[in-house]
């Protein structure tokens, strides 16, 4: 079940034979192999597990800092993993490593820091369909077979070869996995063989030329001492025009949307009675979103079954449209009937803002209330579209879920707009309250400022967040929170003004209403970027680890980089499997090109 997509792995084939002493003839030389696997599925944590001969793993984490785990096998192939750190020791689950003749297979469970429940990195044959891993038939003899120098059975120094392969994953929605790996030899240590995983909860990310695309880690394994710090990208230019697509386009057309579809109902529905237009509005956007986050699993389905892509496009920009829809229908509702049922004055405002603000950061969940352009939202990979994340996440039994949704739409959603609604209103009663041009102006230049404060300001912040880590939880969590409420400030400042200029200017009304309803969304859905309209999902603080806690993701530029990275290589393997003879592909193929191309 293994595809090799470069084409220099079955040029100059040699046989290779087996050093280790456990390997029992499997064929492939385990002896000091470096195996240095990402799996982005697991809290972004880098792994590096050294194979010796004498069956002895160690296994190093950057997951926090400071902390190395060591490993050893026993006779049957089980193992406990010791982890050192200046915290002291403690023991963490098993390993279980088992050879074959063909294969090598490890399983390795894992438990992050907020959770009990252990996530199956790598899993062999006889693992449950329910865990969530991903089965790896590499570590073959074709993977190693590559101009090996016989006299030290290592690579040549100047060896340096990409070659990337899929895997299927055991898990009841068969989430595409990537898999990138590489060879290199270094004339003073043994023939290393780097690994990296990419599933599709990485947001695409793809290795290309022999290096991450955009969004990458440090491979190096963290110390106590050293701070490795996440980079989006290495190219200065390239992160200005990642923050220019996302304050100047996406985040613009999605503040047109809102105000222009927010004063379609208002002058369609009741206008003459705003509550009861509220309620209505509340009952259809409540009841979208509660349907969004129930049926997710079963849309998606829907969607990645479709094999004329025409019609796989026709559904997911009919659900984004519809979630669009309800979201401005459901803010409506609770902005509304706040403002008939408790007036609107300053201290209401401030009274509200407050305290919802507070309630959300006891319930860890203020960062929900991102939006654009803090946050940017892609409509690919079609896959992970319809990924709504409730606040408990519960995955089984349907009453379960559907209270969870319930609570989710009701409680943490509402919330959330309560927020946005006293920090606005704080506004419209503090800046130039009698000139709303002069007022919006002012909204947009606290936005613009403070925007470019994060953004100048974002590497040192990263840093601090990734040295808070290593101390203690609550204040990690405290400076992320911190960070969140100015993002916070910079969106809603960011709508403001560009909201209240509008009200201004805009002419032609209530015309032109539905001319930006339709023209705003049908640009961000070219652009492939719709899905940052509604507030989608409850993301739990603290969750976000290696210091990515404090990042937004406004990296539009990236993401449509990743996207046509990955389909020119999806290309390339279509084109070169076609070119290929049977006998070529006897020993790698694999049929199931279908889950590359359900990530897009």
């Amino acid at each position: 079940m293994l595809r090799i997509a470069n084409e220099a792995w079955r040029k100059n084939a040699s046989s290779v034979t087996s050093r280790s002493s456990g390997s029992h003839g499997c064929g492939v030389d385990l002896s000091s192999q470096e195996i240095a696997v990402k799996d982005t599925s697991v809290d972004d944590r880098e792994l590096a597990l050294l194979i010796s001969s004498n069956d002895t793993y160690s296994f190093k984490s950057s997951s926090e800092v400071g902390l190395v785990h060591q490993v050893t096998s026993n006779t049957e192939g089980s193992s406990e993993i010791l982890a050192s750190s200046r915290h002291g020791q403690q023991r963490v689950p098993s390993v279980t490593h088992k050879q074959t003749l063909s294969s090598t297979e490890l399983s390795y469970r894992s438990k992050d820091h907020h959770s009990t429940a252990a996530t199956p990195l790598f899993v062999n044959n006889n693992t449950s369909q329910d865990n969530k891993g991903i089965q790896l038939l590499a570590l073959r003899e074709s993977i190693l077979k590559k101009n090996l120098d016989k006299s030290t059975s290592k690579l040549s120094s100047n060896d340096m070869d990409l070659i990337e392969f899929q895997t299927d994953i055991i898990h009841r929605s068969e989430k595409p996995t990537f898999v990138s790996a590489s060879i290199v030899s270094d004339p003073e240590a043994a023939t290393t063989l780097h690994m990296k995983i990419t599933d599709s909860h990485s947001s695409n990310r793809i290795i290309a030329n022999g290096n991450e695309a955009n969004d990458t880690f440090s491979s190096e394994p963290n110390d106590a001492t050293q701070i490795k710090t996440p980079q989006r990208n290495s190219s200065s230019v390239f992160r200005l025009l990642n923050f220019a697509s996302a304050y100047f386009w996406v985040g613009p057309l999605v503040t047109v949307y809102w105000c222009n579809s927010w004063h379609i109902p208002e002058n369609y529905l009741f206008p003459t009675n705003p509550v009861t237009s509220a309620w209505i509005s509340g009952a259809v956007g409540y009841t979208i979103f509660f349907l969004g986050y129930f049926l997710q699993d079963v849309m998606s389905d829907v969607a990645v079954r479709q094999k004329n892509s025409i019609v796989q496009c026709a559904i997911v920009q009919a659900y984004t449209y519809a979630m669009c829809w309800g979201n401005v229908n459901q803010w409506r509702c609770v902005w509304v009937l706040l403002d008939e049922y408790t007036g609107a004055y300053l201290l209401n405002a401030a009274l509200t803002c407050s305290l919802s603000s507070v309630l959300l950061l006891l319930l860890r969940a203020h960062r929900t209330i991102a939006s654009a352009p803090s946050t940017v939202r892609m409509d690919l990979p079609v896959k992970e579209h319809f990924k709504m994340n409730t606040y408990f996440e519960i995955q089984s039994g349907l009453r379960f879920k559907a209270a969870d949704s319930v609570f989710t739409v009701l409680v943490i959603d509402t919330v959330g707009i309560a927020v946005w609604r006293g920090l606005w209103e704080v506004m419209d009663f503090t800046l130039t309250p009698d000139d709303k041009t002069m007022s919006g102006v002012w909204s947009l230049v606290i936005s613009y400022g403070l925007a470019i404060t994060l953004f100048l300001s974002q590497d040192y912040v990263t840093r601090m967040s990734l040295a808070l880590e290593g101390q203690h939880w609550i204040v990690s969590l405290i400076f992320e929170d911190f960070i969140t409420i100015l993002h916070s400030v910079v969106t809603i400042n960011h709508w403001r003004g560009l909201w209240t200029l509008m009200d201004v200017y805009l002419p032609y009304k209530p015309l032109s209403y539905w001319v930006c309803h339709i023209s705003s969304f049908v640009l961000l859905a070219v652009g492939m970027a719709a899905t940052s309209i509604p507030v989608l999902g409850c993301i739990r603080d603290g969750r976000i680890q290696q210091g990515e806690g404090i990042v937004f993701d406004h990296f539009y530029l990236t993401h449509l980089h990743e996207l046509w990275t990955l389909r020119e290589q999806i290309n390339h393997v279509t084109g070169k499997k076609k070119k290929n003879t049977k006998d070529e592909i006897s020993s790698t193929t694999n049929d199931n090109l279908d889950v590359c191309v359900d990530k897009l």
